[in-house]
C-alpha cells in the first residue's frame, strides 16, 4: 500500500470521541476540571454565567453564618461571597463525569440539614464551567493533548 493509502486507512480508523474520552480519563483532567470550578467559587463566588451566587434569601450569608465563618480560615472563612465551601464536604464530592460526547462535574449536594440546592438557586450553573474556563480547557489544555494523540495515530 502506498503512503497515501496508509494515511487514508489510519485517518478512517481515528475516532475523535474515543480520543477525547481517553484524554479526559488519562491526562489528569479528572482532578483539573473540578478544581477549575472550585477555584472560581473560592475566588469569585459566581455562577458559570458570571453572576454572583446568592442564597435564596438574597444574601451571600446570614449573620449567623458570617459569625461562624469568621472563625474559620482559608476558603471556609470567606464571607464576602458564596463559596459553597463550609466544611469542605460538598467540594469533596465534585467529580468529572465524561460521557461519550461531553462531560460534566457531578456532585452530591446532600447535607445533614438538607440539600445545598435547597438554599442555592440554579446550583447546576454554579458547578458548570464558564465560557472562559471552557476556552482555556479546550485550547490551552486539551487541544495540545489531542494534537499529540492525532499525530501518534497517523504517523
Amino acid at each position: 500500500m502506498d503512503a497515501i493509502g496508509t494515511l487514508a486507512v489510519k485517518l478512517s480508523a481515528f475516532n475523535v470521541n474515543e480520543t477525547l474520552r481517553k484524554i479526559l480519563d488519562t491526562q489528569g483532567y479528572g482532578a483539573l476540571i473540578p478544581q477549575m470550578v472550585k477555584s472560581r467559587l473560592g475566588s469569585e463566588g459566581t455562577y458559570s454565567t458570571g453572576e454572583p451566587i446568592f442564597t435564596k434569601k438574597g444574601n451571600p450569608y446570614s449573620s449567623f453564618t458570617v459569625a461562624v465563618k469568621s472563625q474559620q480560615t482559608g476558603v471556609s472563612g470567606i464571607t464576602s461571597h458564596v463559596t459553597l465551601h463550609d466544611s469542605g464536604k460538598f467540594w469533596s464530592t465534585f467529580a468529572l463525569k465524561p460521557t461519550k460526547t461531553s462531560f460534566s462535574v457531578e456532585y452530591n449536594d446532600n447535607k445533614p440539614d438538607g440539600k445545598v440546592s435547597d438554599n442555592i438557586p440554579a446550583l447546576e450553573s454554579a458547578i458548570s464551567l464558564t465560557d472562559q474556563e471552557l476556552d482555556e480547557l479546550r485550547y490551552i489544555k486539551i487541544l495540545p493533548d489531542f494534537i499529540e494523540e492525532f499525530r501518534n495515530a497517523i504517523l
